[in-house]
């Protein structure tokens, strides 16, 4: 099934907006879209006919404007997108440059979006001045005329007489989503939507955004956030915290063209975060499809022999089997995550709980996109290694056990031969004593 696209956007999720939609209720009355830009979930759920009504909105009115235009009036948007596409021939430069100033003083919709179509990389970009300032792809005209009629009358079709339009603080958007609703949020990257930097239309701060899906998980609406991600093992963004209960997943997003220049073969992994709600009202398993994905990915790459992947996922413990899962999903996991997400205050202990499974682990050390230090990670290591004696880790011995020791050889230590009360005295794992005190 295709799905229109007339706006093209650097940052849209239309590559992986079927994945996207594979944690989406069968049952949602509204999808709001607080940072709407291209709407490229908002227009697969509406083909793949997922929510009943949608709310587009972005702080970039001439691009509500556009989206107005497209959705209601179609054939005329259409049409003065063709007079503009015709009379740029023959001087394509000086002809985009025209209209980026006319837009600039007047904020017509139509030039938005020949702007769109012919700028670098379908980049929006704005001065300090709050201008559009993006330069044109020379190599390109923009799309047929009747390319983009197409496109736009089925983003019409599909959107018209059930969208509303708004442009709006994000935080004034969500606050009157219900609990039969569903919130997706594709905020502006981090790192070029804050302080000085003006590529995008708004800036967002951290704290408030986190403030907002709080709020949202206190009122049980349901949420999906796409908001950091990662190229190799190199993270972009901090991560959101575990505090907001949320379920990570990632999603692969192709091959990073950049490391490709450099000569290096590298995935692109976007995050996307389900709120508890969410997962509670999908009522399904949701990370075996991803956790799989990511594992034969990992496979491929260490060439792990293919039984590797029974025995993390037999691991069943609850430490070893967060950072098991982790690594599944990451390929590996910080002292930081460690601490921060899953709130384990040393981190070389969990670590080797895994390797007491027999699991091994190798440590590495990883920049930290928090502190800009670098940490220690773990990621599996040699499956050479592995150790099969090892199926239940560090075994917990009964308090009877105890007891029956402390008959046969009295409430004394093994190692220092000393007596003391029974309660000092625990069962080690040292294998030579394991049967001493």
């Amino acid at each position: 099934m295709n799905v229109p696209h007339p706006i093209p956007y650097q940052g849209s999720k239309r590559g992986i907006a079927r994945h996207i939609l594979k944690y989406f209720p069968g049952d949602v009355e509204t999808l709001i879209e607080p940072f709407a830009g291209s709407a490229a979930v908002s227009l697969a759920v509406a083909c793949h006919r997922k929510a009943r009504r949608f709310v587009l909105n972005d702080v970039n009115e001439p691009l509500i404007r556009l989206w107005d235009q497209m959705i209601n009036h179609p054939q005329k948007i259409a049409a003065d997108y063709k007079k503009l596409w015709q009379n740029q021939l023959g001087k394509e430069r000086e002809f985009y440059d025209s209209v980026r100033i006319c837009f600039n003083r007047t904020q017509r919709a139509d030039y938005l979006l020949y702007l769109l179509a012919r700028c670098v990389k379908a980049a929006v970009r704005y001065n300090s001045n709050g201008e559009f300032n993006q330069s044109p792809d020379n190599r390109r005209k923009g799309a047929q005329p009747s390319t983009m009629l197409a496109q736009i009358m089925g983003a019409s079709n599909l959107l018209k007489g059930r969208t509303a339009l708004a442009c709006q603080d994000y935080r004034e958007i969500v606050r009157d989503a219900s609990t039969t609703d569903l919130v997706y949020l594709d905020p502006p990257y981090q790192g070029v939507c804050g302080g000085r930097d003006r590529r995008y239309a708004q800036s967002l701060s951290y704290d408030s955004f986190l403030a907002s899906l709080e709020e949202l998980n206190s009122n049980k609406v349901s949420f999906i956030v796409s908001y950091d991600g990662r190229t190799g093992e190199k993270k972009f963004g901090k991560a959101l915290p575990g505090s907001l209960r949320v379920t990570h997943i990632e999603i692969k997003a192709g091959e990073s063209s950049q490391a490709t220049l450099l000569g290096r073969a590298e995935d692109t992994f976007e995050s996307l975060y389900l709120s508890s709600a969410l997962v509670e009202r999908i009522g399904r398993p949701l990370d075996d499809l991803e956790v799989q994905s990511s594992l034969l990915d990992i496979v491929a790459k260490k060439r792990l022999p293919a039984d590797f992947l029974k025995r993390p996922r037999a691991v069943t413990s609850k430490r070893p089997k967060t950072v098991i899962d982790h690594i599944l999903k990451h390929g590996h996991i910080t002292t930081d995550e460690l601490k921060q997400l899953y709130g384990y205050d040393h981190p070389p202990r969990a670590a080797r709980d895994v390797r007491e499974m027999g699991i091994p682990l190798e440590t590495f050390k990883v920049v930290s996109p928090t502190t800009g230090r670098k940490v220690a990670a773990y990621r599996f290591g040699d499956p050479s290694n592995i150790r099969h004696d090892r199926s239940q880790g560090r075994q917990t011995f009964s308090k009877q056990f105890k007891l029956d020791l402390i008959s046969e050889y009295g409430a004394r230590c093994a190692i220092c031969r000393g007596e003391y009360e029974e309660r000092y005295l625990q069962i080690d794992h040292i294998p030579a004593l394991e049967t001493n005190l």
